[in-house]
């Protein structure tokens, strides 16, 4: 309850559990089917309202609610939504998502970010291609499309068929990088005029980046992301020829230290020995 001060309302006598969905799967795109009941209560709340007494005005009165938004990371937020992962998994860009599969690290990711600089930033010049993707970056930033009008523009005529044993009625549109319309525009008339209708638990992201920051600067073994298919994918993109690793006969790969690395070696020695 937000409208209680922040050293109460993360209590737990204050905290409303509305569903527990239980695993052990997720339940997809499905996971309206279990909103539904509680769409159906807060689009009650937001319509008519329900009569609460006030014990301290003692008196009765119209409670009504509405959903700012929703908190969670980036796998729900991707089942709330209905939009597509992968590709055009971008939250900002949407279907205007410039994507590259590395073949290495066998991963979608999403390399164009420079485009997003102030016009004219020395980052986007050709005297510093080589410390990025190998190329000047020329392009604009994309107009942001993740409205939620817009959204609701593009999701709108999709038809969805909830069930895993029930074939979907119809594939997503082509160029629609979502495949359902979300539970929330069905039952909240406002929910298409919200600026940020699902929000990021900064908590995971926060972990994430910084698990992944540190473990890459100390080298921690099994859990840095600069690892053999990492340094395979800077060589076949042609770029950073100081770190593609070192092919040797007895069936191993040597991997260059890199000037991030924070941790001696044995001996000062400036490579690692990958199998």
């Amino acid at each position: 309850m937000y409208n209680l001060p922040t050293w109460l309302c993360q209590k737990q006598k204050y905290l409303l559990l509305c569903i527990l969905i239980q695993g052990p799967k997720q339940p997809g795109i499905d996971i309206d089917v279990f909103l539904e009941p509680l769409m159906e209560d807060m689009a009650k709340l937001w319509h008519e309202g329900m009569k609460i007494y006030d014990a301290f005005a003692k008196e009765e009165f119209t409670l009504k609610g509405i959903v700012t938004n929703t908190i969670n990371d980036y796998p729900v937020l991707f089942l709330l939504s209905g939009q597509i992962k992968g590709k055009m998994g971008c939250l900002v860009f949407l279907d205007d998502t410039p994507f590259v599969f590395l073949d290495g690290s066998r991963k979608v990711v999403y390399l164009k970010y420079r485009r997003c600089l102030v016009k004219g930033h020395s980052y986007c010049r050709k005297v510093l291609y080589k410390s990025f993707d190998g190329k000047a970056e020329l392009g604009f930033a994309p107009r942001r499309r993740h409205d939620s009008k817009h959204v609701f523009d593009m999701v709108k005529m999709i038809k969805v068929c909830y069930g895993k044993k029930n074939k979907r009625a119809k594939a997503p549109i082509e160029g629609v990088p979502f495949k359902k319309m979300s539970v929330f525009f069905k039952y909240l008339p406002y929910w298409k005029d919200l600026e940020v209708p699902h929000a990021i638990d900064g908590m995971h992201v926060k972990k994430n980046v910084f698990d992944s920051t540190i473990c890459l600067l100390m080298d921690t073994k099994e859990k840095t992301k600069d690892g053999l298919k990492s340094r395979r994918d800077l060589e076949k993109m042609e770029i950073r020829s100081e770190l593609h690793p070192v092919v040797h006969g007895n069936g191993k790969f040597m991997l260059p230290a890199a000037s991030y690395n924070r941790r001696k070696r044995k001996g000062m020695c400036a490579y690692a020995y990958v199998v």
